[in-house]
């Protein structure tokens, strides 16, 4: 692969202000969207999301106009007369652009603009964050160069590791691979259960996304695995994983399969805290998976399958079903014969598991790579091993812990006696975010610094296995929601954007939302709104978090987001009267009291 050329002495000469990072002794320009330095004409792009929705040009107006009457003759089987499409595609088109300019007068951009960016940001590359995709940054092209090599295993930094590439001559065999599986019966084959057609196949495609926390330093490697013939198979296994895993016993494994469950949890958590201790301290040792997919011993994969195998095996459990279409319910254990149902014998999974190792196929232009170590982040099935991963962790753990640890049946909730005292801790994790909500009584002779030492030592112990490695992160937040400890013990509600962080320090890379002006129809804007209260109703543990995230979510769709103060508390308390009303009907006074102190909180 050629190496692009270093453009960042020519505009670090003309402009010392971009944003600049050292690797391997040389310096390059990496940017976020609100730390370019934009030309004065440009400046409004520090602050409109990438995501934007723009007002529709003409020829988008025209395809669109002409797609949908070419459906309307063939249904209607009409006869084409000449150019009869192309006149009425012409005449609407006009009418239609003349009502979408007259709707734009306001609007923050323009497409001219939008090309003058362009043209600005060409010699560099230009990407979405991950997990951010209202921002982008901007990185030199050598740079993401050299870092995309290391990644891939490709090049000087090849070290065999991490993939095998070869010259793409063995592309049809390497696809006739992923698209048969040895020991599967026909009907679960990945031909008759993908998700694209076979002319629309591929191998997986590398997609490099900058991380938030290092600009043009820290960097995911995404998988893009949508048209690989197996992910409908794969989509269905991980399901049927997930199944298995959560009906083990609750105080076997920290892994826990929704905010909802979670939220349980923390209300038995605090009813065991306020029984046990008169003066409870609390402390949160919060710590992350690095890059886990990259670490996981997929190979292992089917031999833990097995230990899951053999535990249910003695429960005369031999099948999990699992609805072909998302949305269609819950997967159980057992065999379901119904309609838009799959059913995998435990030794069927285990195919798609030894043959999942041995097809992690990446393609590149001229190059064939297969993943040596790790699971590609964007397969279906990666998730499903990292699962199987953590709960065998914790299972070989298990004896050990025991030493000082008694668990609570049915809960994540243990007891630990630490020098000489007993703690109560919420052992919890999803995915590669691990957590343990630890509390004690205030008069015991443990503190802080003991308790952190204890708990971070045990997550290392659980999960320090091969070249997986730990990491402390934010303990203020998990799964996109506020965790702290209060009067009431654990409370947990949604967390929003930082309004006041952006408008006080002009932090307008929080402004995550698009804008009210957007180009969107006014239904999908009230159904934002409508979607942040149900989701601070049903994921806020007790009134004070409920009240917490009220203001945040109003401040921050008035203040960063631009939405009329009038339009929202209108929408508001209509959702009291139709939604809360109905879901619960004794915490309406409750909720009317919070969204009225949030609104006027915003006068």
């Amino acid at each position: 692969m050629v190496r692009p050329p270093c453009v960042c002495r020519e505009f670090l000469l003309a402009d010392p202000t971009w944003p600049t990072v050292t690797v391997d002794g040389q310096v390059h320009i990496a940017a976020s969207q609100a730390r370019i330095p934009w030309p004065r004409h440009l400046r409004k792009f520090r602050e409109l999301p990438a995501n934007l929705r723009l007002p529709p040009r003409r020829q988008q107006i025209a395809v669109a106009v002409k797609q949908m009457l070419r459906r309307l003759r063939d249904r209607c089987k009409l006869a084409d007369e000449p150019c009869w499409v192309e006149s009425v595609v012409a005449d609407l088109t006009a009418a239609l652009q003349g009502l979408a300019a007259q709707h734009s007068t306001r609007f923050p951009v323009f497409w001219l603009e939008i090309s003058l960016a362009q043209e600005f940001l060409r010699p560099f590359f230009t990407q979405v964050f991950d997990h951010n995709l209202s921002r982008i940054g901007v990185f030199c092209p050598a740079l993401v160069h050299v870092q995309a090599c290391a990644a891939l295993d490709l090049g000087d930094h090849g070290t065999g590791l991490d993939f095998a590439w070869e010259a793409d001559t063995r592309r049809a065999e390497v696809m006739a691979t992923m698209a048969k599986i040895e020991g599967l019966p026909p009907h679960l084959q990945p031909t008759r259960l993908s998700l694209v057609p076979a002319r629309s196949w591929s191998i997986g495609t590398p997609v490099f996304l900058p991380k938030w926390k290092g600009p043009g330093v820290k960097w995911r490697l995404i998988v893009n695995k949508h048209h690989a013939p197996a992910t409908g198979l794969h989509s269905a296994v991980s399901r049927a994983t997930d199944v298995v895993l959560d009906n083990m016993p609750r105080e076997a494994w920290s892994d826990f399969p929704s905010a909802n469950a979670f939220l349980g949890m923390v209300s038995d958590f605090n009813a065991l805290v306020k029984s046990m201790f008169m003066e409870p301290r609390g402390w949160i040792a919060a710590m992350d998976m690095v890059d886990c997919f990259h670490h996981l011993p997929c190979s292992e994969a089917p031999s833990i399958w097995d230990a899951l195998s053999a535990f249910w095996s003695t429960r005369l459990v031999a099948y999990i079903s699992v609805p072909l279409r998302r949305g269609g319910g819950a997967g159980r254990l057992g065999l379901v014969c119904d309609a838009g149902w799959v059913c995998f014998s435990f030794a069927e999974i285990r195919e798609v598991l030894m043959h999942f190792t041995l097809t992690n196929f990446v393609a590149l232009p001229g190059l064939l790579g297969r993943e040596l170590r790790g699971a590609p982040m964007g397969d279906a099935l990666s998730g499903a091993v990292l699962r199987l991963f953590k709960w065998s962790r914790e299972a070989a753990q298990l004896p050990i812990e025991e030493a000082d640890t008694v668990c609570f049946r049915r809960s994540c909730s243990k007891l630990v006696h630490l020098c000489g005292c007993n703690m109560l801790v919420l052992d919890v994790s999803f995915r590669d975010d691990l957590r343990m909500f630890c509390v004690w009584d205030g008069q015991a002779i443990i503190d802080r610094e003991r308790v952190a030492q204890w708990a971070i030592s045990r997550l290392r112990a659980r999960y320090h296995y091969g070249t997986m490695s730990l990491e402390e992160c934010e303990f203020r937040t998990f799964i996109g929601l506020r965790t702290e400890f209060g009067d009431e013990g654990l409370f947990v509600a949604p967390v929003f954007p930082d309004p006041f962080g952006s408008c006080s320090y002009h932090t307008v890379d929080l402004r995550i939302l698009q804008p009210w002006s957007s180009w969107t129809p006014r239904s999908q804007k009230t159904a934002v709104i409508k979607g942040w209260l149900r989701r601070i109703f049903h994921l806020s543990s007790c009134s004070k978090g409920r009240a917490l995230a009220f203001e945040e979510a109003f401040l921050s769709l008035c203040s960063l987001a631009g939405f009329p103060k009038d339009l929202l508390a209108r929408v508001t308390r209509d959702w009291i009267l139709r939604w809360v009303s109905a879901k619960d009907a004794r915490a309406v006074q409750c909720v009317r009291l919070e969204v009225e102190r949030a609104l006027r909180r915003l006068r």
